[in-house]
């Protein structure tokens, strides 16, 4: 059987067995590069300032991953991983936001957030909700002291 399956699909066509752009493959790859690059501002004493200037520089980097990856499509690739790339960076970029205006003693909130993230969540919700945590968090409070 395996055999046949090998004979059959050897006669299509490559994009046939194996589309160019996949979309889940270029928005998992997307939501790994923002992941590695929120890794990587972590390790920064300024995140949300490295984050932003991560987010401001993947347009100018797309093109290098073209010239990386050398293959007819590498620009339509790496044009689709930049825009896949650009909303959970975002919500990243939120998160440490939010976390910066929150101050002390909330941030099991953003870690949570960033590993739904992580985890395949809406980048969009992600980063609306971050962004208004904090807004939350000073409302509660003042509903607490009443």
């Amino acid at each position: 059987m395996a055999q046949t399956l090998t004979a059959s699909t050897s006669a299509l066509p490559a994009e046939a067995v194996r589309p160019r752009t996949d979309s889940a493959t270029i928005a998992a790859a997307g939501l790994y590069v923002a992941g590695a690059a929120y890794e990587e501002a972590l390790r920064h004493p300024n995140r949300v300032a490295t984050l932003d200037n991560m987010c401001d520089g993947l347009a100018e980097i797309a093109p290098e991953i073209a010239r990386v990856l050398k293959t007819e499509a590498s620009a339509e690739f790496a044009e689709a991983l930049r825009a896949a790339t650009v909303a959970p960076l975002w919500a990243f970029t939120a998160i440490e936001r939010g976390r910066a205006e929150a101050g002390a003693g909330y941030g099991y909130l953003f870690d949570l957030l960033a590993d739904s993230l992580r985890g395949g969540a809406n980048p969009d919700i992600v980063r609306t909700t971050a962004l208004g945590a904090p807004a939350r968090i000073r409302e509660l409070a003042e509903h607490a002291e009443r």
